[in-house]
């Protein structure tokens, strides 16, 4: 089934003229505006979700939406490389870095129109009522986070039923969020699976700070301020080969979101970026 394409072409940058809606802007730029807008849209997926509703044109229409309604409330995206998303041609195992609530939600849209995939999701998303039916539509490889031993057997053999099934796997090698990239907490997983299954790995770059993490309490995570001078940055990278070998695979895709954490770094007017 061919799902509309709201990103054609290789890039995308948001419209420097788009403006901010009126009540977001009467309100002074209040966060809850947003997170308004954004209960609304999930509790309408969540809804879908539980009818048996929510297929994959509903999934990725959602994840526009999301991305169109940030871009309402302030949000500038600049997104690169899609055309390495677009001429694949079999599953792969996206390994990105993790910032924020960002790219759960906006991923999605970039990946589906072109290729079948899922998540690796941490259980705790699974069970809830309003997220719950949303992330158990998508059938994600699900992790507890708690046995780290365990969870690896789970993503091996899950991932590679996923894979087999001509669905692809974006897995976030962090485990969390973290407010920088830190190559040393990267870990090897996803190219481990992808090894094992003899697909590619494809990595993703990401910026996501606008969309800052509430620190208080874990129930608040998703609903931190919102750093409207940040500017939201993706970038696919080409598909590497695990056949040259699981490590050097590994090093390929790190140096590739350590480039881009460095140029982003030196075009933003932000602290230059060192891994730490």
């Amino acid at each position: 089934m061919r799902l509309t394409n709201y990103f054609p072409g290789g890039t995308y940058v948001t419209d420097p003229g788009r403006r901010r809606t009126l009540l977001d802007r009467w309100l002074g730029g209040a966060r809850w505006v947003f997170y308004a807008d954004y209960i609304r849209l999930v509790l309408s997926c969540s809804r879908a979700a539980r009818r048996g509703r929510f297929a994959d044109e509903a999934w990725n229409r959602s994840s526009w939406e999301v991305l169109d309604s940030m871009e309402r409330h302030g949000a500038r995206f600049d997104i690169e490389g899609l055309e390495n998303v677009a001429a694949l041609r079999a599953p792969v195992v996206f390994v990105s870095n993790h910032m924020s609530t960002t790219e759960s939600m906006v991923l999605p849209a970039l990946i589906r129109p072109h290729r079948p995939v899922t998540f690796v999701v941490k259980e705790s998303l699974t069970r809830g009522s309003l997220f719950g039916p949303i992330m158990r539509s998508r059938d994600p490889v699900v992790v507890t986070r708690k046995d780290a031993r365990r969870d690896m057997v789970t993503v091996l053999e899950e991932g590679a039923k996923r894979l087999a099934g001509g669905v692809s796997l974006v897995i976030f090698p962090e485990g969390t969020r973290q407010d920088e990239f830190r190559p040393a907490n990267f870990n090897s997983l996803g190219v481990k699976l992808a090894a094992r299954t003899g697909v590619r790995v494809v990595p993703i770059a990401l910026r996501t700070d606008f969309w800052g993490n509430g620190k208080r309490f874990e129930f608040m995570k998703e609903w931190g301020p919102l750093h409207r001078d940040r500017k939201l940055r993706f970038a696919f990278g080409p598909a590497v080969d695990p056949a040259i070998g699981a490590r050097e695979a590994h090093r390929r895709t790190v140096d590739f979101i350590s480039g881009k954490m460095r140029e982003w770094a030196r075009m933003d007017g932000r602290p230059a970026w060192e891994p730490q």
